[in-house]
């Protein structure tokens, strides 16, 4: 700690301390009875020269700022008062009385505007104001916790100040005029989407619906003169007869919106003291805030006054709180606006609620009787499908039927087997299988609509393997092909589609390429045998295409007793000119053989250099 600061203030404790900053709550030398935060950030790029220059001109608690080589240490009063975090919570809090609050915080706010936005985002924080017997005083305790964060952009500012604004004034619960309602809205929505981008241009809002409720609520009013209770029972007086004496001593005191706004007759009453007018418990609230003790007595140092009674009324019932042009009181808050109009509104909100809820009854009522009508009169869903064959490959078409137009199928399930061992099952709508072995499949199908499953449907089929082909050359003549320049490299072939041969024109190494022609057709396929492929293996080639249309490339895996898996890869080739290297990977072990088939209608793809590799 410098030398000049250490002369200036006595250290009592630390208060916080982090990797960016130090905070110590002590005393001056001068006015041991104060209380003073004691603020030493460590310098870096946030906290420098020009961030010391604006702390200095906008902060409102400055005590003392000092600038060293290492650290900027700025002392400030620490204020102390009722939480405004608490007082806006309070039910009787009159709309009017929100905006006056409203309008004091944005006038501390804007002092903040030229700080950077992240020290902007502490500053305006709801929980940094308290209310004193003077108004709104901040607290201006700057602390960097781990959220932290020097980059913030303007546009964030805006949108806490939007978060503020619509906590202090509660739109959606306060019984505002409606110009009022929709201009507090239009400022809350305009701060929150970047219409409004500055806390003075919120402000400069602020005052022109503040002026706008002014000239709705009334003719503008002259302060009445120090000293003066411009309370209704004042008014009463004037009232002549006894009759008009008794009802002013017996009516609690009534203020409309505009009064409440100019009858303070000196400062603002103590944090304490609105918080034992906005909840229950006023003597237990304002002891712990240090305001009003238990019994009514008023805390040293509190200039609020307590105005119960009024040019020696002593009335009870009611308590006041003057809070520099707030007037909060014990009775339920009222407004100045016509009984009639909210007599109306009140009506209407309640039969539409009556109207809601009778219909929200209805659609309930609807929905179990659908519900009855669906499990005991509608007929259960029929499944039923059709196989097609298309060169060893299973085509089962799902044509189940359900009854209602309302009505959808939910859930669906195949499952085929083997000489009672199941071999697979699926929840597609449809199925595509290929069976490796001969013999007798039988092939289920459930289904389930909105309230019942179906019966099952089962058809058997019988399937023979087709002889191993042999792949003919681009002419339709058998060609011989050495190991060597085979581009399938050994590997054993069959279910193989008329439109696949060997190209002995085009090829990427040897003499010739695999030619699967789809010019007039919209499939090619053909199955490798004899593989032995598992989780490190993987089977690659290389594809060159006629055109640059996406190619879907579906790999059927089988291991000894029967389909595996089924992959289905999209390939889409970069050129025409250029050969393009596949890769297939397995995520099982044993597999025996794969089915490649392959569809891109209109297009021509040649295959070289088939490779069964291991990869780690």
């Amino acid at each position: 700690m410098s030398e000049a600061f250490m002369e200036l203030f006595d250290i009592k404790e630390v208060f916080e301390q982090n990797s960016r900053q130090r905070i110590l709550m002590g005393t001056p030398k001068r006015s041991p009875d104060e209380i003073v935060v004691i603020n030493r950030f460590y310098r870096d790029e946030t906290f420098d020269e020009s961030l010391y220059l604006l702390l200095k001109r906008s902060l409102k608690n400055l005590v003392h700022i000092e600038n060293t080589v290492s650290e900027l240490i700025v002392v400030t009063a620490y204020p102390e008062g009722a939480p405004l975090a608490a007082l806006i919570e309070s039910p009787r809090l009159l709309p009017s009385d929100r905006m006056k609050l409203a309008e004091f915080y944005l006038e501390q706010a804007a002092a903040y505007e030229g700080l950077p936005p992240a020290i902007q985002l502490l500053l305006i924080d709801l929980n940094q104001f308290v209310v004193q017997d003077t108004g709104l005083e901040p607290k201006e305790l700057i602390v960097l916790d781990r959220g932290f964060n020097p980059k913030q952009e303007p546009s964030a500012v805006t949108k806490k100040l939007s978060g503020v604004l619509n906590q202090i004034l509660k739109p959606e619960v306060a019984a505002y005029e409606e110009f009022e309602s929709d201009g507090i809205r239009n400022l809350i929505t305009g701060l929150t989407v970047g219409a409004i981008a500055t806390i003075s241009a919120a402000r400069g809002t602020f005052a022109g619906l503040m002026a706008s409720s002014e000239r709705v609520s009334g003719t503008i009013h002259t302060p009445a003169p120090e000293g003066t209770a411009t309370t209704t029972a004042e008014s009463g007086a004037a009232e002549s007869g006894a009759a008009a004496s008794e009802r002013s001593v017996n009516t609690p005191p009534k203020t409309t919106r505009f009064e409440s706004d100019h009858n303070a007759s000196g400062g603002m009453g103590t944090g304490a003291a609105v918080l034992g007018a906005a909840a229950v418990g006023a003597a237990a609230l304002g002891a712990s805030a240090g305001g009003a003790a238990p019994g009514g007595a008023t805390a040293p140092g509190s200039a609020g006054k307590v105005s119960g009674t009024a040019n020696g009324d002593s009335r009870t019932g009611a308590i006041g709180i003057e809070l520099d042009n707030l007037f909060i009181s014990e009775e339920p808050a009222k407004r100045s606006s016509p009984p009639r109009k909210k007599t109306v509104k009140k009506r209407q909100f309640k039969w539409i609620a009556w109207l809601l809820l009778i219909a929200v009854a209805c659609l309930v009522l609807f929905g179990i009787f659908n519900i009855l009508t669906g499990l005991f009169v509608r007929k259960a869903p029929v499944a039923r499908f059709e196989t097609q064959i298309d060169n060893g490959t299973y085509n089962f078409i799902n044509k189940s039927t359900i009854s209602g137009s309302d009505n959808k199928l939910t859930q669906i399930s195949w499952r085929i087997e083997k000489d009672g061992t199941e071999l697979l099952s699926s929840d597609e709508f449809d199925l595509t299988v290929s069976f490796k072995n001969e013999g007798k499949y039988k092939v289920t199908l459930m289904v389930k609509d909105r309230y019942r499953w179906s019966s099952a449907y089962s058809q058997v089929m019988e399937h023979e393997l087709s002889e191993g082909a042999v792949i003919p050359s681009a002419e339709g003549e058998p060609v011989t092909v050495s190991e060597t320049d085979d581009p399938l490299s050994g590997i054993k072939t069959s279910n193989v589609s008329a439109n696949v041969s060997y190209d002995e024109k085009i090829s990427r190494t040897g003499t010739s390429s695999l030619k699967l022609d789809m010019t007039d057709s919209d499939q090619a396929q053909l199955s490798l045998d004899g593989l032995a492929v598992s989780r490190s293996t993987a089977l690659s080639f290389w594809m060159k295409s006629s055109e640059t249309d996406r190619v879907i490339l579906t790999v059927f895996g089988y291991d000894d007793n029967g389909l595996k898996f089924t992959k289905k890869l999209t390939l889409m080739p970069q050129s025409t000119a250029n050969w393009e290297m596949v890769t297939i990977q397995s995520n099982y072990d044993g597999i025996t053989s794969m089915k490649l088939q392959f569809s891109a209608p209109g297009t021509i793809l040649w295959l070289d250099n088939f490779e069964l590799a291991a990869f780690k």
